[in-house]
């Protein structure tokens, strides 16, 4: 699976659909799904409850666009929360194993495979309601 490492605060704001367009230097012909990852830095705005770290959703990649200041903006849509494993990151792309989503039928007790970090859990989990009732809110 195709990873990025992202800094808090903007990883969270990806997650919770703040955040669709993610700014790089490069462009990017890649189109599909991408595993965002918090990186273990952060940016002024992070919170100490905020992941670090971990793989925080999933999302698709399905634009790039020329942002007007010689970077680009990675068009990001459908982010969805997935099992906060800790993630190495890297710069740029780079490959990780499968990561689960984080369903409303698989939870904390239901967890597939090894027990993610708690405190990072419990941020994630809360991100993906609030996405949830957002989402309800809005009709979809």
């Amino acid at each position: 699976m195709k990873a990025l490492s992202v800094r808090q605060p903007y990883a969270s704001e990806i997650l919770s659909g703040e955040k669709t367009r993610e700014y790089r230097s490069r462009r990017t012909s890649y189109r599909g799904p991408l595993l965002i990852c918090a990186s273990q830095a952060a940016d002024e705005g992070a919170t100490p409850d905020m992941p670090r770290g971990v793989a925080v959703c999933l999302v698709d990649v399905v634009g790039c666009e020329d942002d007007g200041e010689g970077g680009f903006a990675w068009v990001l849509e459908n982010p969805r929360p997935v099992e906060p494993r800790p993630i190495k990151g890297a710069l740029g792309f780079f490959e990780v194993p499968d990561v689960p989503l984080l369903t409303p039928t698989r939870r904390k007790s239901e967890a597939v495979g090894p027990a993610p970090a708690g405190p990072h859990r419990e941020r994630i989990e809360q991100l993906a309601a609030d996405v949830g009732a957002r989402l309800a809110r809005r009709g979809g």
